[in-house]
């Protein structure tokens, strides 16, 4: 039998992003990664997708939706890992973020990974 602590953990996560998405479009936010700003049109299909992810996870989670949010965080955590290894700049709006901070990021999300993917296997 699957636990639910993960889907309900998850779906708070991806809830927080959806809402981080939003305030970035209300409040038009910039991003900068690097010398690269992300424009505030992505953060569209961003809030779209986590927000369905939020609704599934709290709802009606299957196999898919730990498939789906195994994969997520492990592309999360590549990218945080990638962007310390590069030691890039993270700025959201006026505030830079810690590069330890991506570090700690990508931790927990190779474990949320790690941890979708074992209870894929029950």
């Amino acid at each position: 039998m699957r636990d639910k602590a993960f889907p309900t953990l998850s779906a708070l996560i991806f809830a927080l992003g959806a809402g981080f998405h939003l305030l970035r479009m209300l409040a038009g936010w910039p991003i900068q990664v690097g010398r690269v700003t992300v424009p505030v049109g992505l953060s569209v299909p961003a809030l779209a997708l986590l927000g369905t992810l939020s609704i599934w996870g709290f709802t009606r989670p299957s196999g898919a939706y730990l498939g789906l949010g195994g994969v997520l965080f492990a592309l999360a955590s590549a990218l945080m890992l990638a962007r310390y290894a590069f030691d890039l700049p993270l700025r959201i709006g006026a505030l830079d973020v810690p590069r330890s901070a991506s570090a700690v990021a990508a931790v927990v999300t190779a474990c949320l990974s790690a941890w979708s993917l074992a209870q894929l296997r029950r």
